[in-house]
């Protein structure tokens, strides 16, 4: 699962620091460090906390997302992470 790379990917394009995201979502650094790195599973509510400071959905963190599906189902799950991943959507 890539669910922690799209933590930290979404967290980057933001233009949120680790630190930042930690202190708004109730957690410490060290803690997210280990779920970006792979050693952690967050708890869902700490999931759903982390997908309403970076504004997206709990779907875009969790699916891996590679290339453009061909299952029509996946197509707003896609187009969602692209408007996510979007700089030009940072978090003042």
């Amino acid at each position: 699962m890539k669910m922690k790379n799209n933590i930290k990917t979404i967290r980057e394009l933001k233009g949120l620091t680790q630190e930042k995201l930690a202190d708004a979502v109730g957690t410490k650094i060290n803690y997210l460090s280990l779920l970006e790195n792979y050693k952690r599973e967050p708890s869902l509510d700490l999931l759903k906390k982390i997908a309403i400071k970076l504004g997206v959905p709990v779907s875009i963190l969790v699916l891996e997302i590679t290339n453009k599906p061909k299952d029509p189902l996946d197509e707003l799950t896609y187009e969602l992470f692209k408007i996510a991943t979007n700089p030009s959507n940072k978090h003042k």
